[in-house]
């Protein structure tokens, strides 16, 4: 079983190499989020490798955290969010706002607004100043409904997947 500790040695070890304006690394570690989605639907976990470069790269490139977003336009978003739920606990804390985020979107675009001004609250107590955090609370607090939320998800994943390459 994956731990904490596990994948922040590994998050040590692949910032070091990552390289945000390479934009094959970033288009690999989108593509593989993919994978394992589809493997952790199966029962297999990924790997603390995997966690760490996915939690370096939705932390540093925008892009990477915006594709994460937009895949319920692609895979179920139950599946999606116990993947990120997953992801999510094995990460360190310092590296959880774009998840707490990601996974507030999910939780409001299904109805779940309690949920998802939960983790809009933690990524926003871990960093104030998170502007899609910022924005989702405003959504949120203006009552703009989850068709609107998915709307935008859907057409803002086919702009990312083009930028990425995918």
């Amino acid at each position: 079983m994956t731990t904490i500790e596990q994948v922040a040695e590994e998050i040590s070890a692949f910032s070091k190499q990552y390289d945000v304006y390479d934009d094959e690394q970033n288009k690999s570690i989108a593509l593989n989020v993919y994978e394992q989605i589809d493997r952790y639907a199966d029962g297999i976990e990924p790997t603390p490798q995997e966690i760490a470069q996915f939690a370096v790269a939705i932390n540093e490139h925008i892009q990477v955290r915006d594709f994460v977003m937009g895949i319920p336009s692609e895979r179920d978003v139950n599946y999606v969010g116990n993947w990120l739920a997953y992801v999510g606990n094995k990460t360190p804390e310092v590296y959880d706002v774009p998840i707490a985020t990601i996974m507030s979107s999910f939780y409001y675009s299904v109805g779940n607004e309690e949920s998802a001004t939960f983790y809009v609250e933690k990524a926003l107590n871990s960093n104030p100043n998170y502007s899609l955090a910022i924005l989702l609370k405003k959504v949120y607090e203006s009552n703009w409904g989850a068709d609107g939320i998915v709307d935008m998800r859907n057409n803002l994943h086919v702009k990312v997947k083009a930028e990425l390459g995918i």
